[in-house]
Order: C-alpha cells, then structure tokens, then sequence
C-alpha cells in the first residue's frame, strides 16, 4: 500500500514539482524569456462557487466548465459559462454499484461533448459523453497491463492513444514522456526522454519496497490537435511534436538552449533558490499561455522547524505572491501578449478565448471563489 500511495502522489507531483535554476537560453524567440510590449492590466469580477470544496481537474468546453472533485458526494459538476451557473451534477462516488471512488477528468486534445474519466484504483477509463439533462457513462475500458495511474496530467488523444509523464523509479531513474495505445492492454507506442533530474528516496523494509522522489525540470505539457508542446520550466527550453495516427511522436522544433539528458542530470537543482517561476497552462491552434509568478520572502513565526518526514530537514521558506501575469506566445515562442492580474494568489488559471474571458482561483481557498476577467489578444 506505502508504494500505490506513493506512486500516486509523484505520479499528480510530475506535473507540479517546480523547483531549480534558470538557464541562459538563446535563439529565435524560443527561450520564452523575449521582448513583450507593456503588460494590460486586468481586474477581475469574482464568482462565489458553492457546490465544490476542492478540484481535481477542470475542463472547458464549448458553453461548459466541467469539473471532477475527490472530496464530493457527485463526481462531476458543469457550469455555463462565462457567468459559471451550475446547470448539473453527474455520477456519484461511493462503494456501491456503479459507483466511483478516485475519478478525474482527464485532458483530450480536442473540445468536443465526449469526456474520458480515469478511475485510477480500479485501472479503469470511461468514456462518458455531454447530454442536456446530465453526464452518462458510455463505454467502459478495464487495463490489464499498466503499472501506473493516470491522474490528470494525461492526455486523450483523438480517443486512441493516451499520453502520460511516467517516471521509472527503479531501474533507470529516467522521466518519460509516453504515448500508449488506448485499449485494456495500454502497449506503448512511443516514448521521449525528458530534460528532467529526478531525487528519488529508495526504502525497503524487507517485506515491501516503496519510493519517493521530487522532479526537477518537470516537463509541462500541452496537446491541441495532433501538436503537442513540452515546456521545461528550469531550463526554459520548448520542444513541438506531431502525434501520428499511430501515437508516435515526431520532433518538429526545439526552443532555448540546446541540452541533453546528460546535461540536465548533472545539474545542481536541489539547492538553488528563485523567486519567479514561468509555468505553461494551456494551448489553443494559435497560442501558449503561461503564467509567471513572482514571489518574495516572509518571515515565518511559526514553532515547527521540521521541514520533512525526519524532523531533521531545514525549514522551507515562507514566501508569498506579489506578481501574477498571463503571457501569450505563438507556436514559435514569439512573445504575442502579456497581462499583469490582479488576484495574484489565483494561480490556477484557465483560458476561455471563445468568451474572451481568463477564469483563476486560489487554491488555498479550494474553490470557494472564480476569478474572471475579460481579455482580448
């Protein structure tokens, strides 16, 4: 049990884990880092949400918010948008027939009225489908043969192939990109190497084995259509794919400083501090949008000085938010549009261009408020 915990919680952490240093990139506008006209500040309107305490994924289609939540009675909730009225509420998490324990959305590279749910404990995807009365499960997918969850940094990709972040902890200690077949036995159809560094504690007890790790370089990753986007936050570096109809990946353009893995592995992130991170968001046919945070050092008054399992680790640092801005890139990293928000604690955002609308909230609030604003690129 220690080690599914574990996996769990690395396999969700891949795609947050931000921590490291900043590379001196160059090249044709692909460090993300180029020359921006002066930001357009945006004020937002907030939107009290009530029927939610906390998601765990959030997807937007046409008209819709719909979103999957671990901590409520229903699985999925759908708002109109952009006013975010809650229009229904679908299946039920539970024990009993039909019912789902862990579920959560999962990414698809394309908006359209079909939903694919992940059911990570059962080894289970559904595939459910957008009715006017409500959410209903269509299709049912048992997996045989895959040895990690898919939580919601994977991707659906034309309901064929899945692409998922998995990180060998054993053998290799390599992070991969993975691009698996989409049927019970989840054959893998291609794989790519990712610039990552990855500190992994190994334990074994003599009657179980279990690891943990922290990722550096974490690859972020975005799929509009058959293009998928990998953007290394640490080092600054993108790199675009084509997805074939048979999954595999094909190299298309590379961004910022040329690295290998080799490279990448010998780096010293761990102890490294920095106080703005650029983390990619979201992706359309014409647009990247990151968000960058800047933060500062506060001072923590707290008596707990223990910063990890031990007792022994250094207290981490308290910091707080005092910047928060949406940057727009083309799919050639040439700095388009950047806005400075208002809600700096509102770093979960979420791009509605059809509505011309930027929703946020603060996490630490779960999800008791939406923030919107109106943009225009």
């Amino acid at each position: 049990m220690k080690m599914k915990k574990t996996v769990k919680s690395i396999a969700v952490a891949i795609a947050a884990v931000v921590s490291g240093v900043v590379v001196s990139c160059s090249g044709g506008g692909g460090s993300a880092a180029g020359d921006f006209a002066e930001a357009e500040d945006l004020r937002a309107d907030s939107i009290a949400i009530n029927e939610i305490i906390q998601p765990n994924n959030i997807l937007l289609r046409d008209g819709y918010a719909v979103i999957s939540s671990p901590k409520n009675k229903k699985v999925l909730f759908r708002y109109s948008l952009p006013g975010w009225e809650i229009t229904d509420t679908s299946l039920t998490r539970g024990e009993g027939p039909g019912d789902l324990n862990d579920a959560v959305l999962l990414k698809q590279n394309r908006k359209d009225d079909t939903l694919w749910i992940s059911e990570p404990n059962k080894r289970m995807l559904l595939k459910a489908v957008m009715n006017p009365g409500g959410i209903s499960v269509e299709e049912e997918i048992r997996l045989q043969g895959y040895d990690l969850w898919l939580w919601n940094s994977a991707f659906v990709v034309d309901g064929k192939n899945i692409v998922n972040i998995k990180l060998d902890f054993w053998d290799t200690e390599e992070t991969k990109v993975y691009s698996y077949d989409m049927t019970d036995s989840m054959a893998v159809r291609d794989s790519v190497l990712c610039l990552t560094r990855a500190y992994i504690e190994k334990h074994d007890d003599g009657k179980s084995k279990w690891a943990s790790a922290t990722i550096s370089n974490s690859p972020e990753i975005q799929i509009v259509g058959d293009r998928m986007a990998i953007w290394y936050p640490d080092t600054r570096n993108t790199m675009i794919y084509r997805i074939g109809a048979d999954g595999r990946f094909v190299l298309e353009k590379t961004f910022g400083e040329p690295l290998t893995y080799e490279q990448v592995k010998n780096m010293d992130f761990k102890n490294i501090k920095r106080d703005e991170a650029e983390n990619f968001v979201s992706a359309d046919e014409d647009y990247l949008y990151f968000k960058y945070v800047k933060t500062k050092k506060v001072e923590d008054n707290t008596e707990d000085n223990a910063g990890g399992p031990s007792g022994n680790a250094p207290k981490p640092e308290k910091r707080e938010n005092v910047a928060l801005e949406l940057r727009v890139y083309d799919w050639d990293m040439n700095p388009v549009k950047k806005f400075t928000l208002d809600k700096v604690n509102g770093t979960s955002l979420f791009i509605d261009r059809a509505n011309g609308k930027v929703y946020s909230y603060d996490r630490s609030l779960d999800f008791e408020y939406v923030y919107v604003y109106d943009f225009k690129i």
